[in-house]
């Protein structure tokens, strides 16, 4: 998550701060677009958890995120790992829009193979048991014939 998609959840969200709060003063070192995702890894949230106290509300002590210990590598590091988790973060938004777009558009081709279905237009021309497919002329497309063993 880069660091205006926090301050854009800060800002927007309602959010409540208990008793007390961490926040860090970062030397000049330490780029804190690099801090924000270390502490949004698994390698922050898992000692999180295992550190947490309190049976109903979760609570890390400021002395536990005292002793947590940061990897930190040169500033030029840090910037060239930010960039590339940007990046990264950038092409997976980019995948899942296109992911979500092939799931709404199979959605709406089954929607129209059903409504052809039930009122009769969908039609093979033979059913050739012997071939590996069946060809749904209507809709453009050919269907791979598999064995029920394969699917059960």
């Amino acid at each position: 998550m880069e660091l205006w998609e926090m301050l854009h959840f800060i800002m927007v969200k309602k959010i409540i701060l208990g008793k007390s709060a961490c926040y860090f003063n970062l030397k000049e070192s330490v780029d804190k677009n690099f801090i924000l995702y270390v502490l949004s890894s698994p390698y922050f949230l898992n000692y999180a958890q295992k550190e947490a106290t309190g049976a109903t509300i979760k609570n890390v002590s400021l002395k536990t995120m005292r002793e947590f210990l940061v990897p930190i590598p040169s500033i030029k590091e840090q910037q060239t790992i930010v960039r590339k988790l940007d990046a990264l973060s950038a092409e997976t938004k980019k995948l899942e829009t296109i992911y979500q777009t092939k799931i709404n558009d199979l959605e709406e081709l089954k929607k129209s193979v059903l409504q052809k279905a039930f009122s009769g237009e969908l039609k093979t021309e033979k059913l050739n048991f012997m071939s590996n497919e069946i060809v749904l002329k209507s809709f453009g497309i050919r269907l791979p014939l598999v064995s029920v063993l394969n699917i059960t």
